[in-house]
Parts: C-alpha cells; sequence; structure tokens
C-alpha cells in the first residue's frame, strides 16, 4: 500500500509540475544547394514569391540565401501539407547578417496586397529580436520585443500553435531566450521568409527547417507550448509572455 502511494504521488508530480513541450515534427528542409545568384523561386517551385514583395531572396554562398539588396523580399515554403500549428527554423549565416531586417513566418498567406500573417526575426530600428503581425495592407504591428538582437550563427525557431506564437533562438548550442506572444487574427498558412533587407548583396543563412506541431495528450489533446507548462494558465490574447533561459 505504501508503495502504491508513492508511486501515486510520483506520478502526479509529473503531471503537474513538470513542463510539457511541443513535439515539433520535421517535414521540410532546405540547405539552399543552387547555383548562387539564383532567386528561390526559380531554384524551387516551392519557394514563390510571398504576396507582391520584391524577388530578391537568392541562392548566395552556396549553399546558402540571402538578400541580394534590392529593397524588402520574402518567399513562402510550399510543397508540404501545412497544418494551422506549424513551425519553421533559420540558421543564420556565421560570416554575414542582414543589417536592415529579416524574419522568418508561419501562417503566411498571399492576402492581397502585401500579404499577411506571424514572423520572428530582428529589425535594425531597435536591434532586438521581436515578434511581429504582418499585415496585409503592407504595415506591421509589434507583439513582442525581447531583449537580445542577433549574432551569427543564431538558429531562430518560430511556431504558431493556436492563439500562442513563440520564438527561440539558439546560440552556441544552449538556448539564449524565448519569447511569446498571442494574437487570434490569422488561423492558418504556410511557413516561409517573409521579410528580408539587406543594404548590400549578402549570404543570410544555410539552413532551413519546417514541420508541424504534435498535439499533446497531457494538454487534453491539444497542441502544447514550448513557453508554457501545461496544464495550466494561458496567457490572455494580445499580452506578451516572456521566459528567460539561461
Amino acid at each position: 500500500m505504501r508503495l502504491k502511494r508513492l508511486l501515486f504521488a510520483l506520478l502526479c508530480g509529473l503531471l503537474f509540475i513538470s513542463p510539457v513541450s511541443a513535439g515539433q515534427n520535421v517535414l521540410d528542409t532546405d540547405s539552399f544547394g543552387g547555383t548562387n545568384g539564383t532567386a528561390l523561386s526559380t531554384y524551387s517551385a516551392n519557394w514563390p514569391v510571398f504576396a507582391n514583395w520584391n524577388n530578391g531572396l537568392a541562392i548566395l554562398g552556396s549553399p546558402g540565401m540571402g538578400e541580394q539588396g534590392g529593397g524588402v523580399s520574402g518567399n513562402r515554403r510550399l510543397g508540404q501539407t501545412w497544418t494551422n500549428d506549424h513551425w519553421c527554423e533559420l540558421t543564420l549565416d556565421g560570416t554575414n547578417l542582414a543589417d536592415v531586417l529579416f524574419y522568418i513566418g508561419v501562417r503566411l498567406q498571399n492576402t492581397s496586397p502585401a500579404g499577411d500573417g506571424y514572423g520572428a526575426g530582428w529589425e535594425s530600428d531597435t536591434n532586438l529580436y521581436r515578434i511581429i503581425k504582418i499585415n496585409a495592407n503592407g504595415t506591421t504591428s509589434v507583439l513582442a520585443t525581447s531583449a537580445h538582437t542577433r549574432a551569427a550563427g543564431d538558429v531562430v525557431n518560430f511556431q504558431a500553435v493556436g492563439a500562442i506564437m513563440t520564438l527561440v533562438v539558439t546560440r552556441g548550442g544552449s538556448t539564449l531566450f524565448t519569447l511569446s506572444a498571442t494574437d487570434v487574427a490569422y488561423t492558418t498558412g504556410a511557413p516561409g521568409i517573409p521579410r528580408v533587407w539587406n543594404s548590400t548583396s549578402g549570404r543570410l543563412a544555410g539552413s532551413w527547417r519546417a514541420g508541424s506541431v504534435t498535439a499533446d495528450a497531457a494538454c487534453g489533446g491539444q497542441p502544447a507550448n514550448t513557453v508554457l507548462l501545461c496544464p495550466g494558465p494561458r496567457p490572455t490574447p494580445g499580452q506578451p509572455t516572456i521566459e528567460m533561459r539561461p
């Protein structure tokens, strides 16, 4: 009887104390191994231009990709059946960084005229990582801002689960920070690289991954989130939640 009570206590501790992370399934990868100077939309039909933005993303420093200095450019990633809850990841180049802005994105749609969805990345006006809402009229809304700037070698991972968007940046093999925000404007679409702008042509990244998010039984069959404990309270829509990890 004493042993049964001990096992029951341990089980309760696992269920209600341990954080449950979302399971990210890899459905798509790309190392951008094409011919230098080839536009991504030409390199692969699965990289069409995002909405009406410039066709400036190209194979640069093959294997690798970047923006050719022609203004804000972006591409969506097709070729898979993307679930509403999905993620993407880009590894920044070790020698060159976009000096104006870069964003990876989820739930991207070609809504006229400028496309919509969610983005996570860095912009020079604040020199910090942040999560944005991309509006079809060409504007963006900042949903959350981190306390960190970008650095060569950063692994930038962004996912959407329900109303929660989560950005995780890994540096030197360790999680640098986790940033989350909530919004209910967009529920479906595709991942991609919606906005990149560099003042001169240069290689930005060399590794892309994306996929679906597995529902977790501990969350009642709903997808778990990499930031929040489950079960537990969810943040109020529209309010950013930041969890710093050493």
